[in-house]
């Protein structure tokens, strides 16, 4: 006998969108009918309504492709975008919204009962470029019916959302043991203006058993398998890379040299090897080195024993090439073969050899000339950058197509802007590769690691090998006697363009101020070597804009970026003490509102919001120029003062979203964090 009454409700246009003529409202009790009732005949009444005035619809998407989308997002921890378990711990994500990732399925999703809670979690994404300043709903069902309606604020460009698992499904159905069909709708009532509007739908088929759920023990969950190499127990010789040296082989007109240089049938030649044990073990016997030019052998290099565990053996400055051959003007190959008569047992027998193609000319030779780019070359270069980086295609695809040197020519046009010079020319060498090239090239990294480790840090090693590989987007080393960097290329132009310029923020230091990378990776010394990284993100931005006359950088002032704003700083103080990449953001505003050194740059900031270009650039190279030993020193009378500067450091951030003329207008969703989140 009781009634139950709901009035005046006023957000129906907030849940479909309304337009003038004839409709339906239906009300349906219990509707996925829980309630087991006598008459199950009487839970629906329908009224007809007539709406009048004009009709109000979403905007349409312009011409330019850029839009809004929303639709389904798989994280790869589980393979699918919605997943139903009964251990709803086994759903969670502990990471924000914002980081892309890439790792292996680790869900633990079943059995499901109809005895236990089910727990149901989804995955959306706005994967278009544009950001969508309203609410989003969502809606799940089984078996058709609906049985959660939820709505999300604030969906900014390429944000992803995961649903903490929900374990309410129990109390709104009654399910029977059996196969039931779970789907997920993203936008249902067609609310939002998309760029495609068929990706909307996910659905899955699950089975329900009648038994009890067996708890699960986490040890007993496959995890994926990781490699762990052997410690070598003989020494391996192999050709060795020196830092800041040309190769195993260096070939120069001029003795004393550690890099090649022009060479000339009229000139002397002067040849270096190196030679480097690449293990724990020393090689006791003697061994020899063969040279060869062009397939004929031209020298036998007697290195005697012992040569240490990590240890390098060099030979410089042999001159007598002249007098074992005849050297023509052209291309031609030297080749060294370490221990040709296998003297020394080793763990690996087939890395002994090394070639060096060079080129000998006639008369006298000139050394390279650096590359200095004119206004012509450098509008060239970045012509038609907003399309590129408004693009979410992937640079390069699994079988490496694509245009992996626009990217490089963009970053080092902007490169040159900011230093004049381009990165080729300090020994840098960078490369976008695709996936599992970049996964290659940190395996390759890590097995150099490897190979000299005694066992005691293996463990370290692989956890810091497998997290690169899920993790990272880029990294820098110190490899082949050059700073090498290498960028995951499968991810869009303006991801893998910043990756890049954050790596040559770290090259960049470790040609001017090489003593910070050899002092080691502690985490203070490693957050303001990341500060540096970042604020080279916005330094280049900056020259960029100023250069094209193009904002690549603005922001709406959506609720969605002041949230972003207040999470990505939330987050970044909860791992203070484990991440560098969050430190390093702090150090950037603390430095610049605390350190009494860059008081200008603390009137500036204040007065403007931001820093200029030459601004940044000047907090850059006074982060460069600390002396390592001094890091700890430094941030200790840094960080006390981090309380008032977050607020502040937050006001700033907020002060730089706009009212912009278009839609249109707004920024790369890749290029926030330099825009929004450094002085």
């Amino acid at each position: 006998g009781r009634f139950v009454s709901w009035v005046d409700y006023s957000h129906l246009g907030e849940l479909v969108q309304l337009s003038p003529g004839l409709h339906t409202l239906r009300v349906v009790i219990d509707s996925t009918e829980l309630v087991d009732e006598s008459d199950e005949m009487d839970n629906m009444y329908e009224l007809a309504v007539d709406l009048v005035g004009e009709e109000r619809s979403a905007p349409r998407v312009r011409e330019s492709g850029r839009g809004v989308n929303l639709t389904l997002y798989s994280p790869l921890e589980w393979g699918v975008p919605l997943v139903a378990s009964a251990y709803g711990s086994s759903l969670r994500i502990d990471r924000g919204p914002y980081e892309p990732i890439h790792v292996a399925p680790t869900v633990h999703a079943g059995p499901l009962s109809v005895q236990a809670d089910t727990f149901v979690a989804y995955g959306i994404t706005n994967s278009g470029h544009l950001s969508h300043p309203g609410g989003v709903m969502v809606d799940l069902y089984i078996d058709d019916k609906l049985i959660l309606r939820d709505r999300w604020v604030h969906m900014i460009a390429r944000q992803r959302v995961y649903r903490s698992p929900w374990g309410g499904l129990n109390s709104v159905v009654s399910l029977e043991p059996g196969r039931h069909v779970l789907k997920v709708v993203v936008d249902p009532n067609d609310l939002v203006a998309e760029t495609d509007e068929s990706d909307n739908v996910f659905v899955r088929e699950l089975i329900w058993s009648e038994g009890p759920v067996v708890p699960v023990d986490p040890a007993a969950v496959p995890q994926p398998e990781t490699e762990i190499p052997e410690v070598l127990l003989l020494p391996n010789l192999v050709p060795g890379w020196l830092w800041e040296w040309d190769g195993p082989i260096v070939v120069n007109s001029a003795s004393g040299t550690i890099t090649d240089g022009p060479l000339s049938v009229d000139e002397s030649v002067f040849v270096d090897l190196v030679v480097f044990n690449e293990s724990i073990r020393p090689a006791d016997q003697d061994f020899v080195v063969d040279l060869f030019f062009d397939g004929v052998r031209v020298n036998i290099v007697d290195l005697p024993g012992p040569t240490p565990a990590k240890s390098f053996r060099v030979v410089s400055d042999w001159d007598g090439l002249s007098r074992v051959v005849r050297m023509t003007p052209g291309p031609h190959v030297l080749k060294m073969v370490i221990d040709p008569d296998d003297r020394v047992r080793e763990s690996d027998e087939t890395d002994n050899v090394f070639e060096k193609r060079l080129v000998l000319s006639t008369g006298p030779v000139s050394g390279p000339t650096r590359t200095v780019y004119s206004e012509d070359e450098l509008r060239e270069a970045f012509s038609g950058l907003a399309e590129l980086l408004y693009s979410g295609d992937p640079v390069l695809t699994d079988r490496g197509e694509g245009d992996a040197e626009r990217v490089l020519r963009v970053a080092d046009a902007g490169f040159f802007l900011i230093t004049g010079s381009s990165f080729r020319d300090e020994r840098i060498n960078a490369r976008v590769l695709s996936r599992a090239e970049y996964v290659a090239w940190i395996d390759d990294t890590y097995r150099e690691l490897f190979a000299v480790d005694d066992g005691s840090n293996h463990e370290v090693l692989v956890r810091g090998r497998e997290w690169d590989k899920s993790i990272s987007l880029a990294k820098k080393q110190r490899r082949f006697g050059v700073i090498d960097i290498a960028v995951d290329g499968d991810h869009p132009f303006g991801e893998v363009l910043n990756s890049l310029v954050h790596e040559l923020g770290h090259a960049l230091q470790d040609r001017l101020n090489p003593g910070q990378t050899e002092a080691g990776n502690h985490l203070e010394l490693s957050a303001i070597r990341e500060a540096q990284a970042q604020q080279m993100e916005r330094v280049f931005w900056l020259a960029v804009e100023e250069f094209t006359g193009e904002r690549y950088t603005r922001y709406p002032d959506y609720g969605g970026y002041r949230t972003f704003v207040d999470v990505s700083i939330s987050a970044d103080l909860s791992s203070l003490t484990q991440s560098e990449h969050a430190l390093g953001r702090m150090i950037q505003w603390t430095a610049v509102l605390v350190d009494p050194n860059l008081s200008g740059l603390r009137e500036e900031l204040l007065g403007r919001g931001e820093l200029s270009r030459s601004s940044a650039l000047a907090l850059y190279l006074y982060l460069v120029s600390l002396d390592p030993s001094v890091a700890v020193e430094y941030l200790g009378g840094l960080m006390p003062a981090l309380g008032p500067v977050v607020p502040r450091m937050a006001v700033i951030a907020k002060s730089r979203l706009a009212d912009l003329s278009s839609p249109l207008d707004e920024g790369s969703p890749y290029l926030r964090h330099a825009a929004l989140l450094s002085p």
